[in-house]
């Protein structure tokens, strides 16, 4: 039964798209959810060194463990406040940084060992898209309207989302009235907003592999996160009990 509701609780962070990597002390990695190992098999902002610890790719970059080390700092200066640290991590690619929490788990009970440490990923870069089904239900868009939202979901400026979908401006602002009428807005930076509350943030399919130079030791961790999440598991109840 926990095993079950441990389970379900990863497949949530993947339905609402954050990467949850859990690591030990050191960095070395425990468990990586779908949305995480997909970051670290782009090898743009975080990967998996030959060693097993998670780490970051740019120069530029702060290390994993030198935040590991300031979250402890923190901890240490700041009694009774919540440790978690939120920073900005650039990608080599330069494309728009990666917000990472990190924070230690904290167990029902005090513990002498080292506590793990949380790595929560918010990828900005990662395509959001919504189904015509729901938001049909929801607002009872038309599915060229979905079409044009979820564009705007992405990022794109009106004329962008247009020249994507092979439509005239004029059309792309026909849509824009209708949304706006539809959903009660009256800002474009509005109508994306109260998208992505309600539904464009869910994701319904798992994440596509992909390629990258450290698979092998991506895959066996893949291999292992159900072992290693048991163990985890197993430690918290025997800490309860």
């Amino acid at each position: 039964m926990q095993a079950a509701i441990w389970s379900a609780a990863m497949s949530a962070f993947d339905c609402i798209a954050i990467g949850l990597a859990i690591c030990d002390s050191t960095g070395a990695v425990q468990f990586l959810n779908r949305t995480a190992d997909r970051i670290v098999r782009e090898r743009d902002v975080l990967l998996v060194t030959d060693y097993g610890q998670l780490d970051t790719v740019a120069g530029d970059a702060p290390s994993l463990s030198s935040l590991f080390q300031n979250l402890s700092q923190f901890a240490d200066t700041n009694k009774g406040e919540p440790r978690a640290l939120v920073t900005a991590i650039p990608r080599s690619s330069g494309q728009r940084p990666l917000t990472l929490i990190v924070r230690f788990a904290e167990g029902p009970t005090p513990s002498t060992e080292p506590p793990h440490v949380l790595v929560l990923m918010l990828d900005g870069n990662h395509w959001v898209e919504a189904r015509e089904s729901d938001l049909y239900h929801l607002f009872a868009f038309t599915p060229a309207e979905t079409r044009f939202a979820n564009q705007l979901m992405s990022g794109k400026t009106i004329a962008d989302a247009c020249a994507a979908l092979k439509i005239s401006h004029s059309t792309g602002c026909s849509h824009l009235r209708n949304m706006f009428k539809k959903t009660k807005v009256h800002r474009q930076g509005e109508l994306v907003a109260l998208l992505l509350r309600s539904i464009g943030m869910l994701r319904f399919s798992a994440s596509k592999p992909l390629l990258g130079k450290a698979l092998s030791v991506v895959d066996a961790l893949s291999g292992q996160n159900q072992a290693k999440l048991t163990a985890l598991i197993q430690r918290d109840v025997d800490s309860i009990s």
